[in-house]
């Protein structure tokens, strides 16, 4: 909801934020065994750093293919589903203009968090399920399609 945001409405820190340009940090897949694909999990952290005349927002994602609908309480069993591993790591990088150069150093972290979360993220994602489906169909396991985004906090 757009007043559930940290950011302030009068004045939006970060609102010259120009995408400059989107990275690749690592990429990384492997097989655990071949089956036939019925889950996947899917989980996305977010980090950011100031850089010369920017922002660098970061993504970490890990993506596990399993061959059954695991629910809950079922940890243990997941290691033995398992079939594929999937990480890749993006980068997006942000150019600001001189005001919000000066504002950054003093923004609280969740402001800037919250501009990863609703800016940065929504950018990356497509490189995301991209990755995804590419790596998984390299795997042996095509068809692995991730959603379009939904905006709203990380699980």
């Amino acid at each position: 909801m757009p007043g559930d945001s940290p950011v302030p409405a009068t004045r939006r820190p970060l609102g010259s934020a120009e995408l400059e340009d989107v990275l690749v940090e690592s990429f990384s897949a492997s097989l655990a065994r071949l089956g036939s694909y019925e889950s996947l999990t899917l989980e996305i952290g977010t980090s950011w750093a100031p850089r010369d005349g920017g922002l660098l927002c970061r993504f970490s994602v890990r993506c596990l293919l399993y061959d059954a609908e695991l629910v809950g309480g079922e940890e243990e069993k997941k290691e033995q589903h398992l079939l594929a591993r999937m990480m890749y790591g993006i980068v997006c990088e942000y150019e600001l203009e001189e005001s919000d150069r000066e504002l950054l150093p003093d923004l609280e972290p969740e402001v800037v968090g919250a501009f990863t979360q609703e800016v940065a993220l929504p950018t990356a994602f497509p490189y995301i399920r991209e990755a995804i489906g590419c790596m998984s169909a390299r795997l042996g396991f095509p068809g692995v399609t991730l959603g379009t985004f939904r905006a709203g906090p990380l699980a």
